[in-house]
């Protein structure tokens, strides 16, 4: 465990996304609170993930370090309610109670040679070929248990939209990355 991942960091964190997404459907000001604290959080991107019981009612990140912590957190928490799979069923004021999120903090980028090489259920793959990209987070493959190369497979189809075996072309970059996953 690095230095900051503590359990009073991980408690900010999330009592700072949940302020900013009740604000945010609510209409109001978010509370400042634990600023300080977490902008001294080292990220490379963070992804926001909402559940609603066990449904998934939103996941949106960034690969982007660029930002301090507090501002991409904050931009995360709010492109977590807007996530386009649910368009036709936003978020609601009136689930806020009863949401569950889950912050994950990303390590650096690795690129991988061998496709294959990545620890399966604990790290992350992204994928970016031709201007197409995407991201499956390290939990996604074995909570729908899939193995390795299903995993590579569904993220090229899926969600880079690019074909199930473009993984194995060299042309496709492949990047492993770990994360501090916090849960409520």
């Amino acid at each position: 465990m690095k230095a900051h991942q503590t359990a009073d960091n991980a408690a900010r964190i999330l009592s700072f996304a949940r302020d900013i997404i009740a604000a945010e459907l609510n209409g109001t000001a978010a509370s400042l609170r634990f600023t300080n604290e977490l902008d001294a959080i080292p990220h490379n991107g963070l992804f926001v993930t909402l559940r609603n019981g066990d449904a998934l009612r939103g996941c949106i990140g960034t690969f982007s370090g660029a930002k301090r912590f507090v501002e991409t957190l904050v931009d995360m928490s709010r492109a977590s309610l807007n996530d386009p799979r649910f368009v036709d069923m936003p978020v609601s004021a009136s689930e806020v109670p009863r949401l569950r999120l889950e912050v994950s903090v990303l390590s650096p980028l690795t690129r991988l040679t061998d496709p294959l090489d990545f620890e399966f259920g604990r790290e992350g793959i992204l994928v970016e070929r031709d201007g197409q990209r995407g991201c499956f987070l390290p939990e996604v493959g074995q909570d729908l248990g899939w193995d390795r190369e299903m995993f590579l497979s569904t993220l090229c189809a899926q969600k880079a939209e690019l074909d199930p075996d473009a993984w194995r072309d060299a042309e496709t970059e492949v990047y492993k990355f770990s994360v501090w996953k916090i849960c409520e």
